[in-house]
Protein backbone atom coordinates (compact mmCIF):
# COMPACT_ATOMS: atom_id res chain seq x y z
CA UNK A 1 0.00 0.00 0.00
CA UNK A 2 1.24 3.47 -0.53
CA UNK A 3 0.83 6.31 1.49
CA UNK A 4 -0.94 9.10 -0.36
CA UNK A 5 -2.56 8.33 -4.25
CA UNK A 6 -3.44 11.23 -6.27
CA UNK A 7 -5.42 10.59 -9.32
CA UNK A 8 -5.12 13.66 -11.02
CA UNK A 9 -8.29 14.99 -13.23
CA UNK A 10 -7.12 13.28 -17.15
CA UNK A 11 -5.43 10.93 -14.77
CA UNK A 12 -6.05 6.89 -15.07
CA UNK A 13 -5.10 4.20 -12.77
CA UNK A 14 -5.60 0.89 -14.32
CA UNK A 15 -5.14 -2.21 -11.33
CA UNK A 16 -6.26 -2.64 -8.14
CA UNK A 17 -4.63 0.12 -5.40
CA UNK A 18 -4.50 0.74 -2.01
CA UNK A 19 -3.47 3.43 0.10
CA UNK A 20 -3.69 5.25 3.47
CA UNK A 21 -5.27 8.41 2.21
CA UNK A 22 -6.52 8.84 -1.54
CA UNK A 23 -7.86 12.08 -3.78
CA UNK A 24 -9.47 10.55 -7.04
CA UNK A 25 -10.51 13.78 -9.47
CA UNK A 26 -9.27 11.39 -12.20
CA UNK A 27 -10.45 7.28 -13.09
CA UNK A 28 -9.52 4.67 -11.13
CA UNK A 29 -10.36 1.05 -13.23
CA UNK A 30 -9.86 -1.21 -10.21
CA UNK A 31 -10.46 -1.90 -6.87
CA UNK A 32 -9.61 0.62 -3.96
CA UNK A 33 -8.96 -0.15 -0.55
CA UNK A 34 -8.15 3.49 1.27
CA UNK A 35 -7.17 3.01 5.25
CA UNK A 36 -7.98 6.10 6.03
CA UNK A 37 -9.52 8.81 3.78
CA UNK A 38 -10.93 8.56 0.49
CA UNK A 39 -12.04 12.23 -1.15
CA UNK A 40 -13.61 12.05 -4.30
CA UNK A 41 -13.53 15.11 -6.57
CA UNK A 42 -16.35 15.63 -8.94
CA UNK A 43 -14.52 15.07 -12.04
CA UNK A 44 -13.55 11.86 -10.19
CA UNK A 45 -14.66 8.08 -10.90
CA UNK A 46 -14.24 4.44 -9.62
CA UNK A 47 -14.84 1.59 -11.76
CA UNK A 48 -14.66 -1.13 -9.43
CA UNK A 49 -15.31 -1.46 -5.63
CA UNK A 50 -14.54 0.59 -3.12
CA UNK A 51 -13.26 0.21 0.71
CA UNK A 52 -12.66 3.13 2.89
CA UNK A 53 -12.74 4.30 6.29
CA UNK A 54 -14.31 7.66 5.37
CA UNK A 55 -14.98 8.69 2.06
CA UNK A 56 -16.10 12.53 1.15
CA UNK A 57 -17.60 12.96 -2.27
CA UNK A 58 -18.24 15.91 -4.15
CA UNK A 59 -21.53 16.46 -6.16
CA UNK A 60 -20.57 14.91 -10.16
CA UNK A 61 -18.07 12.05 -8.60
CA UNK A 62 -19.02 8.45 -9.84
CA UNK A 63 -18.28 5.24 -8.14
CA UNK A 64 -19.61 2.35 -10.35
CA UNK A 65 -19.39 -0.68 -7.67
CA UNK A 66 -19.87 -1.71 -4.30
CA UNK A 67 -19.00 1.10 -1.48
CA UNK A 68 -17.90 -0.26 1.78
CA UNK A 69 -17.48 1.82 4.38
CA UNK A 70 -15.79 2.16 8.20
CA UNK A 71 -14.97 -1.14 8.92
Amino acid sequence: AVAALVVVKNGVVRGNVSAEDAVVSGRVEGNLTVSSRLKMRATGRVEGDVDAQRIVMEDGAVIDGTLKMGS
